[in-house]
């Protein structure tokens, strides 16, 4: 598993957000950060933790910004490693959204 910290500056005050490991290291703004492909997920599992079939290995807890607008986070996940095998993420993208998952919604919640 890898223990994920963050200290992310300039989020939206006490939103609670989306946080997930994308497919791609690529995350350009301007095709709307589509080049990041989707969740990352080389098991094929459904998307969320409310489903029966889920989640997939790169999604994590919703995460709440701080009052300051800093989001400050350590999330472990345990389906994923830095590197070596089918479940490795160095050079994916990691990306805060917009708005929180609702851990069930198919593709990406």
């Amino acid at each position: 598993g890898v223990l994920i910290e963050l200290e992310v500056t300039g989020l939206p005050a006490g939103e609670l957000v989306a946080f997930h490991v994308h497919e791609t290291g690529k995350c350009d703004h301007q095709t709307g950060h589509d080049s990041a492909g989707g969740h990352f997920n080389p098991t094929n599992a459904e998307h969320g933790y409310l489903t029966g079939k889920g989640p997939h290995a790169g999604d994590m807890p919703n995460q709440r910004v701080g009052a300051d607008g800093v989001l400050r986070a350590q999330v472990f996940n345990s389906m994923i490693k830095l590197d070596g095998g089918e479940t490795a993420i160095r050079g994916k993208a990691l990306m805060i959204h917009g708005g929180q998952d609702d851990y069930k919604s198919q593709p990406a919640g």
